[in-house]
Formats: structure tokens, sequence, C-alpha cells
């Protein structure tokens, strides 16, 4: 089965949102019908000893939460197409308000929908 995705994307910091950099793709599932994803806060560096350290401290100190609604479409070995819709959070923001290391994600049960073929 052929799989494409279209992405939704927030990301706030410290309760202020920044640009949210999307990397869409397509898969085909592997023999069990399973394909993978990512959701996180990317973050690039040089590889530094003092810019990996910098990083790890933003992210277990400032108040990330990325919400993401994400449509895949999905197609079947013999054309049929169908799409289905969830909304997957990631954060670290704890009751307090604040950011921490500890990261849930949770997500909402998919809405699947028949598409008519194209």
């Amino acid at each position: 089965m052929k799989v494409t995705e279209k992405n939704q994307q927030t990301h706030t910091v410290n309760g202020k949102e920044i640009k949210a950099e999307l990397v869409e793709g397509k898969a085909t599932t592997n023999e069990l019908g399973q394909f993978g994803d990512k959701i996180g806060t990317f973050q690039t560096t040089s590889g530094t000893k003092e810019d990996n350290k910098a990083i790890l401290n933003e992210l277990n100190t400032d108040a990330n939460t990325i919400t993401d609604k994400q449509t895949l479409t999905l197609t079947l070995p013999n054309g049929t197409t169908c799409e289905a819709t969830s909304t997957r959070t990631l954060t670290n923001v704890g009751t307090d308000g604040k950011g921490s290391a500890h990261y849930t994600v949770t997500t909402t049960q998919p809405v699947v929908t028949d598409r008519p073929n194209q």
C-alpha cells in the first residue's frame, strides 16, 4: 500500500509560536502493513560539545508544544484510496506550565474517510 502525508503543525516554545519545519514524505507499507513516521523538536547542531549542551539544555528546560494535524492518503493495491486524519501533540509542559526533560505524546483516534477514485 502506498502512503502520502499532509501536515498542519504549530510549534510553541515558552508560549511563543515559532515557524514549524515540516518534512512530508511518501512511504510504502511493509509486509505487515506498517510504516514509520516521526514527530519531534529536531535541532541542527554543529556537533561541538558546547552546541550540543546548549541544545540539550533548551530541550530540557524550554516549554515545547508541537500540535500536528496529519492526513494520510492510503492507496490500496487495487487503486482504492482513503484518508485517515488524526491530531498528535508532543509536549514537555507540566501542570506548572514549565518545560522539563519529560516529553509526552498524545494522539486522537484517526478518522477514516473514503476518497473517490480520481
